[in-house]
């Protein structure tokens, strides 16, 4: 064995070799003699499994009940009639992950003197935000919660939510923004029931206006007559003019301010978008 000049040796003594090993040794004696305890102890339940069992079910229950009451309270949220005519009527309905110090409460009425809302207004302006307070508290009700929302608000059970919120283009698997959203919504004709509710953000968009507001009107007609109900919002005028001549669809936006040029955030059911 060389070594080189400035080197550090360590020279472990016999003595101080031996003790670690007897060190080794005990703690390997431990481990064996917890085990052995362990098992003793889980052998004197064996007898009790079932009723374990049961405890921890009923306490899990017990827990998320729980759970779901504390956050309605941190919602100051209302649990809303659950009705069997497929209505929705939610009165002040706030999103429930925004700051109820800014968010702004929304008025929607669907299902009863129509079953299409097309909802037009500007970019940034509110749409996207209410499709998704719509189909959230839609959840949640379905799911037995608390809603951030006014007493005498109605929801009804739906058989399955259905959304198209979102761009999932992938250049990966060659889908562009039409492609991607037209994947999703033939899945959702495919698989909507009369008992649904269907959500589509930016219908027909990604494509020639023309043909983009063409299909639009071809996939709500569709939806229409499948008895969903649906509400999309668009920037296209003839879904809007379509909407006006046509039974079971309603017109809805998202307010502007033209004196201060900023969004007011409220949907106004009934009242289209200016040009």
């Amino acid at each position: 064995m060389f070594l080189q000049a400035g080197s550090t040796v360590f020279i472990e003594p016999m003595v101080v070799f031996d003790l670690n090993n007897d060190l080794h040794v005990l703690q390997s004696e431990e481990t064996i003699e917890i085990e052995r305890i362990l098992s003793y102890i889980s052998s004197l339940f064996a007898p009790y499994v079932n009723e374990l069992k049961q405890d921890y079910t009923t306490i899990c229950t017990i827990d998320f009940i729980f759970a779901k009451a504390k956050y309605g309270l941190e919602l100051n949220g209302i649990f809303p009639n659950i009705n069997d005519n497929k209505q929705i009527s939610l009165i002040d309905a706030r999103h429930p992950l925004i700051s109820s110090d800014v968010v702004v409460p929304i008025n929607i009425e669907l299902g009863q003197d129509f079953s299409s809302l097309i909802i037009t207004g500007p970019n940034t302006g509110g749409k996207t935000v209410t499709l998704k307070t719509i189909g959230l508290l839609s959840l949640m009700a379905c799911s037995g919660l608390f809603i951030p929302a006014k007493d005498e608000s109605s929801i009804c059970i739906f058989d399955n939510i259905y959304a198209d919120i979102g761009d999932e283009q992938s250049i990966i698997e060659s889908l562009s923004t039409f492609s991607s959203h037209m994947r999703n919504i033939v899945q959702i004709l495919n698989n909507c029931t009369s008992e649904s509710l269907v959500l589509l953000d930016e219908l027909g968009s990604g494509t020639d206006p023309i043909e983009g507001s063409s299909l639009a009107i071809s996939i709500l007609e569709t939806l229409k007559n499948k008895g969903c109900l649906t509400i999309s919002t668009s920037h296209y005028s003839e879904l809007k003019n379509y909407a006006l001549i046509s039974d079971g669809f309603e017109n809805a936006s998202v307010g502007f301010d033209i004196e201060t040029l900023k969004p007011t955030y409220k949907l106004l059911i009934g009242i289209p978008r200016k040009k």
